[in-house]
């Protein structure tokens, strides 16, 4: 949805109830011992839990499992991302455990995507996390 930061326009993610309870579900299951995305697959399956009416499918889920847009960031998630070398704009003061975090990866020399942590950026989210940190950080 639109929003402004400082009077500048931008856009936020806006939390669906049905969607939220679903991500929720995926954090909690995975941040379990011996989780495995087979496991969250077969689990959702059997529940009958779809996304637009299709199977939930592996890569997606990955994709949702590794992305910190659904995490409230505190301070762990500040010193995670950090600590991978993570250029973090925001200050530490700022990671009280509302917002979530967009994480924008940079090119390699080669011209490809980064795909881990190190040289991107993170900086907190307009909108509110929905996965405590916590159980964030023991799935990712």
């Amino acid at each position: 949805v639109p929003t402004a930061i400082g009077g500048v326009r931008t856009s936020m993610y806006e939390i669906v109830p049905e969607e939220a309870e679903t991500v929720r579900l995926m954090y909690q299951l995975y941040a379990g011992p011996e989780c495995s995305y087979g496991d969250l697959v077969r689990y959702f399956q059997e529940h009958g839990i779809t996304k637009g009416g299709k199977p939930w499918v592996r890569a997606r889920m990955a994709d949702i499992l590794r992305s910190p847009v659904y995490v409230r960031a505190d301070l762990s998630v500040y010193r995670f991302y950090r600590e991978l070398g993570a250029e973090v704009v925001n200050d530490p003061a700022d990671f009280i455990g509302v917002n979530g975090c967009y994480c924008y990866r940079g090119r390699d020399d080669a011209g490809h995507r980064n795909s881990g942590p190190e040289g991107s950026h993170l900086v907190l989210a307009p909108h509110e996390g929905i996965v405590p940190a916590d159980i964030w950080l023991s799935a990712v």
